[in-house]
């Protein structure tokens, strides 16, 4: 399932009515992003309990127990995408170190966080420490660039076109037919969707 931040342009929230997509939370929305990352960080805690418990040792044997008809809650493999980290950050930073456990943690039980930035200086050291791939777009200052000046000078002034760790340029690029894909996309084989953020109420009744 998929949850998603957008602060960038804003078209993340086309995603929102696909079946695998449980929530997208956009600018002056401050109290669904906490709500969502203490979801998920609950989502950990819960499965680091129930591994313990049935002496599961990876997210591989997890996965065939839920096969095999075990009862192991809703979620499968959950991955939350920060669109601008930056913004975030500046806007919430008591949860910069809430979501940087999560990058550390949420790989070993299914949690996965995927972030854009403006720049590599807006995600700390300890934060880079854990993600595991990385992608470097065209940059305004090939100076700035992790992976070679060289070789981000070099790029053309193409959109989707940017560096892998190793040097090798890569091009990004959307579907023709993306509008298509999106209205074609169906819920899974059972009718199963992607649990729902899940919200304290607004107002309380005595």
């Amino acid at each position: 399932q998929v949850y998603a931040v957008d602060l960038g342009g804003g078209l993340l929230h086309r995603l929102g009515d696909l079946p695998h997509v449980g929530a997208v939370c956009g600018p002056r929305e401050a109290e669904r992003v906490r709500r969502l990352v203490r979801e998920l960080r609950s989502l950990i805690l819960e499965r680091e309990r129930r591994r313990r418990d049935l002496e599961v040792d990876s997210m591989a044997s997890w996965h065939a127990l839920r096969r095999a008809g075990l009862d192991l809650g809703g979620y499968g493999e959950v991955f939350l995408l920060v669109d601008n980290w930056g913004a975030l950050v500046r806007e919430q930073p008591e949860l910069e170190a809430e979501l940087t456990e999560l990058a550390g943690l949420g790989l070993h039980y299914g949690v996965h966080l995927v972030l854009t930035a403006i720049r590599w200086a807006e995600l700390r050291p300890g934060l880079r420490e854990n993600l595991g791939g990385r992608l470097e777009l065209r940059l305004n200052d090939p100076l700035e660039s992790e992976v070679s000046r060289a070789a981000a000078a070099s790029l053309p002034d193409l959109p989707g076109r940017g560096l892998t760790p190793s040097g090798l340029q890569f091009q990004v690029a959307l579907p023709g037919q993306a509008h298509a894909i999106l209205d074609r996309a169906l819920p899974g084989r059972d009718g199963a969707v992607a649990p729902p953020l899940r919200l304290l109420p607004t107002l309380v009744g005595e």
